[in-house]
């Protein structure tokens, strides 16, 4: 049973849902890129070189509250895909995939199938902004 101001006992799952994002071939390609070189001067503490900045977790939501800003729920991201699988809405018919990346720590991402090109792999990098939703497993 819940109390008033305890959360419940158990692990968090992490979702993703891709606003802007871009799809590297490889490591090397994503640390070569203007993201990364971005990601390495917006981490905190000491500016990194842009190969050290996989995996990349950035709350804007915790730097928004941090600067009495109000909060919201985004997060720029960068990681390798472990997994990838297309899906479809029932709704609408459109395809997106599910795509299962390693951030510092597992997270799954849906990336409309149009957002990016070509197909995403195991050990791509992918990386963006995205809205971030919790769930209770």
């Amino acid at each position: 049973m819940n109390q008033v101001g305890r959360g419940d006992e158990g692990r968090l799952a992490l979702a993703a849902l891709a606003q802007r994002v871009e799809l590297y071939a490889t490591a090397a390609d994503y640390a070569a890129s203007e993201t990364a070189q971005t990601f390495a001067q917006a981490g905190e503490g000491a500016a990194k070189e842009p190969a050290d900045t996989l995996p990349t977790f950035i709350s804007m939501g915790a730097v928004s509250i941090v600067n009495q800003q109000g909060a919201h729920a985004g997060a720029v991201l960068a990681g390798r895909i472990n997994a990838a699988e297309m899906h479809s809405n029932t709704l609408t018919g459109q395809n997106f995939w599910v795509l299962e990346l390693n951030v510092g720590f597992p997270v799954t991402a849906c990336v409309a199938e149009n957002d990016i090109e070509g197909r995403p792999r195991a050990n791509q990098v992918l990386a963006g902004e995205f809205l971030m939703l919790a769930t209770r497993r």
